[in-house]
């Protein structure tokens, strides 16, 4: 689990494999070009050419308002590099982004308070590492809530920035991306309205620097 925010200003920069471009030939995808999946309804051209890494810079708040998308947000785990052999889609190549930034790795969760950085915290219950879930890499954080009367008046997960750590500035970023799944025991499915919810403490630069999200 990685829980990232994403810049205003989303620039890309792909880092593209060399081997993986062998016997392509760049070009922009025309109209008769075939399209590598029904799922994705735009795609972007890029030309590159030589060997090596190859690094191209996308604006894709330009590229978004050229398709009357300008209001729209990009969702970073849905970009895709595709190479072109003539008018036929190859499979799906790595690359490397630039326009994001980690605010937390489930990798090495820290859970409990800290004085910098982000930190998880669990109203009626616990939080642990888990490594038998991740929606990227090896790990994720396990909150177990307890919901029963006399408790806590939200109990949920809280995500919290340390005051003064410079992740606090969200100035420059619109849209914050993270994984959950909500699972819940048989006696409080017809109890509890909401199967989570997530707190995220301390932005700077947002509407309300406490962002509350219910599932």
């Amino acid at each position: 689990m990685r829980l990232k925010k994403l810049s205003l200003v989303m620039l890309l920069v792909l880092g593209l494999l060399a081997s993986s471009l062998t016997n392509y030939k760049a070009g922009y995808a025309k109209a008769g070009d075939e399209w590598w999946d029904e799922s994705w309804p735009y795609r972007i051209p890029v030309t590159v050419s030589g060997s090596g890494v190859a690094e191209v810079t996308i604006d894709f708040n330009a590229a978004l308002a050229q398709v009357g998308r300008d209001s729209a947000l990009l969702d970073l785990r849905s970009v895709r590099i595709i190479p072109y052999a003539g008018a036929t889609a190859g499979e799906a190549i790595p690359y490397a982004e630039t326009y994001s930034t980690l605010v937390e790795d489930g990798e090495s969760p820290q859970i409990g308070w800290s004085a910098s950085g982000v930190y998880w915290s669990v109203n009626d219950g616990e939080a642990e590492h888990d490594t038998t879930k991740a929606s990227q890499g090896t790990g994720s954080v396990k909150a177990t809530i307890i919901n029963e009367a006399g408790g806590y008046d939200y109990p949920g997960v809280e995500l919290r920035i340390a005051s003064g750590d410079p992740l606090n500035d969200w100035h420059a970023y619109e849209s914050f991306i993270y994984d959950v799944w909500p699972e819940v025991n048989a006696s409080a499915l017809d109890q509890a309205p909401d199967l989570y919810s997530f707190k995220l403490y301390n932005t700077n630069g947002c509407d309300n620097s406490n962002i509350t999200q219910g599932g």
